[in-house]
């Protein structure tokens, strides 16, 4: 998987070569080179080709934006599928918590992992109405008394 790099990094009124950006990022020239074909900008004028701090900057920052998943109101990002996912009906849990937040509980349907996202209070009836669920109120997951649907690993028979 790739890994997100930081476009903070190089310095905006410094130059690079190709091998300077693959040791200040830790990758393999040959991904420096890659970037170069994808849209990064170099100065080819002379050997050895530059790269300006400003224009790796701005070309990291919108790789890492591009690689970013927007859920739609009815699916939560599931990581082990790597992408957005539905929920399983059964497992919906609806969390308020404080500060105008609450979070949504589920298991993915494809691949059943443990999910959840955060919402806004704001939108909770709109939520609900996409998941068709019941909020339940809690500032803590493990303060429930269903504690047994949250499948928590170190969760045993008897902590009950």
């Amino acid at each position: 998987m790739a890994k997100k790099l930081n476009p903070n990094k190089s310095k905006i009124h410094r130059s690079y070569t190709m091998e300077e950006v693959a040791i200040l990022y830790s990758v393999n020239k040959r991904t420096v080179q890659n970037w170069i074909q994808d849209g990064l900008s170099v100065i080819k004028e002379k050997k050895p080709f530059l790269i300006l701090g400003t224009e790796l900057r701005i070309f990291l920052r919108l790789k890492n934006k591009s690689r970013r998943t927007k859920c739609k109101l009815h699916e939560l990002y599931c990581f082990r599928c790597r992408k957005a996912s539905r929920v399983q009906a059964t497992s919906i849990r609806l969390f308020r918590e404080t500060h105008g937040t609450g979070r949504v509980f589920g298991e993915c349907i494809q691949c059943g992992t443990k999910i959840h996202k955060f919402y806004s209070l704001r939108n909770e009836e709109i939520l609900k109405e996409a998941l068709h669920k019941e909020i339940v109120d809690s500032t803590k997951t493990h303060s429930l008394d269903d504690s047994s649907s949250l499948k928590l690993p170190h969760y045993t028979e008897e902590m009950k």
